[in-house]
C-alpha cells in the first residue's frame, strides 16, 4: 500500500481491492496471470520548508476482470483539514483507447466523515465510473496539499507495495526539496531510486511489474513488503525534539479539578493500586473519541483541562491526562509512540508516521510498564500481546527523545487446570475443573467481562449447560482461580459402540495447516501469540479404554509439548498435558526448514497417540 502523499487518492481503491483476495492475511502466491486489475501510478511531490507537501498523481486502474470493475465503479477521495486534495480530471478509457471525460453529474462531494471512532471536518468526492468492462480502464488525477503539522518540522513518506490483489504495471514517483533527503528500504527489492541535485531530487521507479497476489494459506501473515522511507532527516531528535516541548508543556499544567481529587484519593496506596485505579478512572470518567472538527491536531495532545471537560479523547489525549495523573502521585511516567498491532514494522526512519498509538511508560521497582490508556483493563506489570517485542519512541521528560524497545513477555504459566471427571454408564458425566489464569489468558478474560458483563464470561465457561456452577473472586488478582462445576454433561456421539477423545487438540497446534503450507511453498509467518504455558491434570472415573494412550515429548526451539498418563488402581485414568510455546512468531525460513519438518513429524506421531475410545462402566461396577 502506498502511503502519502500518494495514497490519498488511492485509500478507497486499495480497500475495496483487498476486498477482493480470499482471506485477510494469505501466504501462497498466485500467477500475475490472475490478477483482476493492473496499477499504473504517476506522481510528482514538492516537500517545502516547512515539511508540508503539494502533490500531483495519476492513478490508472486496468480493469482485468469483472470483479474489478464492479469495485472500481466508484472510488472515493478523502480530503481533511490536514491535507486537502482536488479532482483535476477523471476519464473512462474505453477498449479502442477513446478517453471519455467523466461528467459532472457523476463526481458527487459530501461532508463529515470522520474516523472509526471520531469526529472531523473532512469531505470526500466520490467518483461513479459508468460504462466500464472488462477491458477498459478507468483513469484521475488529484491535487494534495499536506498541511505542516504542529510540532512536526520533517518531512516523512512512505512508499510500499502491498498484497492486495493489484499488479503494479508501473509506478513513477519524483520527490524534490529544498534539502537533501535520506532515503532506507527493506523487504524484497523492486524499486531503482536515484538521487540529483545534491540529493534534493528523489525519482523512484518500479523496476518491472509487482504482483504480490496470495491465496489459499488464511493463518500466514507475510510481514514485509518492497518499502521505500523517504526523509528530510534520520535523526531522532530533528522528527521529535519539538514535539516533546509541545507534550511536556501540557503536562506541566495543573491537574483539571476531577483528575486532581481522584490523585488526592490514591495518594495513600501503593503504587501498584495508584496505576491500576488512575486507569480504571481514565476507563470509567473519559470516552476514547478523536474529536477533530476544529483543528487536526495531528501528535499533539488537547490541554488536560479541556480533556476533562470534553470527557473524551483520543490516545494521546488520555495517555497525556494518564501521564499527568501519575507524574502527581510521584510516579515515573512518559509518554511513548508505538505501533499496536500483532507485529509493529520496521523502523526504518524515526519519524511520527512510522507509530499507529501513544500509550504510557511507567517506572515501577526498576522495570518498565506499558500502559494502554484507551483499554479498559489492566494487568499490572503484564504488556498485553499486541505491544510487546517492537520499539517504542518515549517522549522523555527531560525534554529529549529516546528510541526505547518493548520485550516479548517471558512464558508463564497462563492456564494451570485441573479437574475430576465422573462419567455414567449413559455416556453422561459430572466434572469439578479450577483453573489458574494469569497473562494473556487472564486479560482475555477481564476484557470479555468488561465488554459483554459477568454472566457472559460464567456463560462461556459453562458452555450452554444450565447447571453448570462457576465460583469466582470479584476482584482480579493473578493468579485468578475460577472453579466450575458442570453436573449432567451430555454424552458425545458414539462409533461402533464406543465414543472417542482427542487430546492433541488441546495443543491447539495446526497440523495440517502446516503441512499443506510447506507442500504448496507457503511465503508467510505463522504468529502464535506468545511465549506461554498451559497445562492441565485430569482424572476421570468410571470409563474404560480400548488401549492406554501413548505418553509423548515433543522438543523444539518453538515449542515443547508434553502428555503423560497412568491408570490408577482404582480404575481411574489420569493424564496429563502441558504446551509451552516459546516464541510469538515462526518465520518463514523456519517453517519451511527441514529441522521444523522433523519436529511435525515428531509432533503429529504424538498427537495420534492421544486419540483414543473408550466405553462407559455399568452401574456398580
Amino acid at each position: 500500500m502506498m502511503k502519502s502523499p500518494l495514497i490519498p487518492a488511492t485509500r478507497r481503491a486499495a480497500c475495496v481491492l483487498a476486498m477482493l483476495a480470499a482471506g485477510p492475511c494469505l501466504a501462497s502466491l498466485q500467477s500475475p496471470g490472475d490478477a483482476p486489475v493492473a496499477t499504473k501510478i504517476k506522481s510528482s511531490c514538492r516537500v517545502n520548508v516547512d515539511a508540508s507537501t503539494d502533490c500531483l498523481t495519476t492513478m490508472h486502474y486496468d480493469i482485468l476482470t469483472a470483479s474489478a470493475r464492479d469495485v472500481l465503479s466508484k472510488v472515493e477521495i478523502p480530503s481533511s483539514s490536514r491535507a486537502t486534495q482536488s479532482l483535476v480530471d477523471a476519464y473512462v478509457i474505453e477498449r479502442d483507447g477513446t478517453r471519455v471525460r467523466l461528467p459532472k453529474g457523476q463526481i458527487v462531494r459530501t461532508s463529515g466523515q470522520g474516523p472509526d471512532q471520531g469526529v472531523d471536518n473532512s469531505t470526500t468526492t466520490t467518483l461513479l465510473f459508468q460504462g466500464i468492462t472488462v477491458g477498459s480502464a478507468i483513469e484521475y488525477t488529484t491535487k494534495r496539499h499536506g498541511r505542516p503539522e504542529k510540532g512536526i518540522s520533517e518531512f516523512l513518506d512512505s512508499v510500499e507495495l502491498d498484497d492486495s490483489r493489484q499488479r503494479y504495471d508501473s509506478l513513477h514517483a519524483e520527490y524534490t526539496a529544498e534539502k537533501p533527503f535520506v532515503w532506507r528500504s527493506e523487504g524484497p527489492t523492486a524499486f531503482e531510486v536515484k538521487a540529483s541535485e545534491g540529493g534534493k531530487k528523489i525519482v523512484i521507479d518500479l523496476i518491472k511489474p509487482f504482483y504480490f497476489g496470495t491465496v489459499n494459506e488464511t493463518n500466514f501473515t507475510v510481514r514485509k513488503h518492497p518499502r521505500i522511507d523517504l526523509s528530510s532527516s534520520d535523526k531522532l531528535e530533528d522528527h521529535f525534539d519539538k514535539l516533546v516541548a509541545n507534550y511536556n508543556r501540557i503536562l506541566s499544567a495543573p491537574l483539571p479539578p476531577q483528575a486532581a481529587a481522584e490523585v488526592l484519593r490514591l495518594k495513600n496506596m501503593t503504587r501498584e493500586e495508584q496505576i491500576r485505579s488512575s486507569v480504571d478512572f481514565i476507563g470509567k470518567h473519559y470516552r476514547y473519541l478523536a474529536d477533530y472538527r476544529l483543528d487536526d491536531r495531528g501528535h499533539t495532545p488537547l490541554s488536560l483541562a479541556t480533556i476533562e471537560k470534553n470527557g473524551y479523547g483520543d490516545c494521546k489525549d488520555l495517555t497525556t491526562l494518564l501521564t499527568a495523573m501519575l507524574r502527581s502521585l510521584g510516579i515515573d511516567a512518559e509518554p511513548a509512540l508505538v505501533w499496536l498491532g500483532d507485529s509493529a514494522p520496521t523502523l526504518l526512519i524515526p519519524g511520527t508516521n512510522n507509530s499507529n498509538h501513544v500509550i504510557v511508560r511507567v517506572a515501577v521497582d526498576g522495570k518498565a510498564w506499558w500502559v494502554d490508556a484507551t483499554s479498559p483493563v489492566l494487568l499490572p506489570g503484564y504488556t498485553p500481546t499486541q505491544l510487546q517485542d517492537r520499539w517504542a519512541i518515549v517522549l522523555g521528560k527531560d525534554g529529549k527523545p529516546r528510541l526505547d524497545t518493548i520485550p516479548l513477555a517471558e512464558a508463564t504459566v497462563e492456564a494451570s487446570t485441573t479437574e475430576e471427571t465422573q462419567f455414567h454408564p449413559d455416556g453422561t458425566s459430572d466434572s469439578d475443573t479450577s483453573t489458574l489464569f494469569n497473562g494473556a489468558q487472564l486479560l482475555a478474560l477481564m476484557s470479555m467481562e468488561h465488554d459483554q458483563g459477568a454472566n457472559a464470561v460464567d456463560q462461556a465457561f459453562c458452555t450452554d449447560n444450565k447447571k453448570c456452577i462457576v465460583t469466582r473472586p470479584a476482584k482480579v488478582t493473578p493468579p485468578y482461580q475460577v472453579k466450575i462445576h458442570s453436573p449432567e454433561q451430555p454424552a458425545d456421539s458414539k462409533h461402533e459402540g464406543k465414543y472417542s477423545m482427542s487430546l492433541g487438540d488441546y495443543f491447539e497446534f495446526a497440523l495440517n495447516e502446516l503441512k499443506s503450507y510447506r507442500a504448496t511453498g507457503g511465503i508467510g509467518d505463522l504468529n502464535v501469540s506468545g511465549p506461554m504455558i498451559r497445562e492441565v491434570s485430569r482424572r476421570i472415573s468410571g470409563i474404560k479404554l480400548s488401549r492406554t494412550p501413548n505418553a509423548c515429548h515433543v522438543r523444539s526451539r518453538w515449542g515443547d509439548y508434553d502428555a503423560e498418563f497412568r491408570q490408577e488402581a482404582n480404575g481411574v485414568v489420569a493424564y496429563k498435558l502441558r504446551a509451552f510455546d516459546k516464541v510469538a512468531w515462526i518465520p518463514h525460513d523456519d517453517l519451511m526448514s527441514d529441522e521444523f519438518g522433523k519436529f511435525l513429524e515428531q509432533a503429529e506421531a504424538c498427537y495420534e497417540g492421544l486419540t483414543f475410545s473408550y466405553t462407559t462402566e455399568p452401574s456398580g461396577k
